[in-house]
């Protein structure tokens, strides 16, 4: 959890993002979202940033965290003029042991696992390709993180009416 003011400047960062991030309070505090990070995030996540800041409402989205190699939520919450930050990792997010067979967007088993599975299933197996109309629009309309969101929804949807691994 860590603020940022209306400036997007780091006023506060919590000892565990200080942890995980391996810097300490004096490298980070004063400086602006983009350039306090670890790893920069990309500009339309910034720009959500910046809209949450300017409207001073809550704002939910999920990004890919290049950093955790998977996908986080982050909650924006208005505050004094900027925002209160939580960031999570994402449950669905595959596991490290799982990293080789789930794609990290979707969570979907990817071709290579789908063939290796196979080969241990008697049962018959179906593979679902999946055509998502108006992609592009979305993609114009929210940006790529809108469209990412778009693909996973659709993602979860499909993974629901599958068998888990035990």
């Amino acid at each position: 959890m860590y603020l940022l003011d209306s400036e997007r400047r780091f006023t506060y960062v919590n000892a565990f993002a200080l942890r995980s991030w391996n810097v300490s309070a004096h490298e980070v505090l004063g400086k602006r979202l983009e350039d306090g990070l670890p790893v920069r995030p990309p500009q339309d996540v910034i720009e959500l940033y910046q809209r949450a800041i300017d409207l001073q409402e809550r704002c939910e989205f999920e990004t890919f965290g290049r950093r955790h190699r998977g996908w986080v939520g982050v909650v924006l919450y208005p505050h004094a003029g900027g925002v209160i930050v939580h960031v999570r990792r994402l449950l669905w997010n595959a596991q490290a042991s799982d990293a080789a067979e789930r794609d990290a967007l979707t969570g979907c088993f990817t071709r290579l696992s789908f063939v290796q599975m196979q080969q241990n299933v008697a049962l018959p197996v179906v593979l679902a390709l999946i055509d998502l109309n108006r992609l592009k629009a979305v993609n114009t309309l929210w940006g790529h993180s809108g469209g990412d969101q778009y693909i996973r929804q659709v993602a979860r949807s499909v993974l629901q009416y599958l068998p888990r691994k035990p």
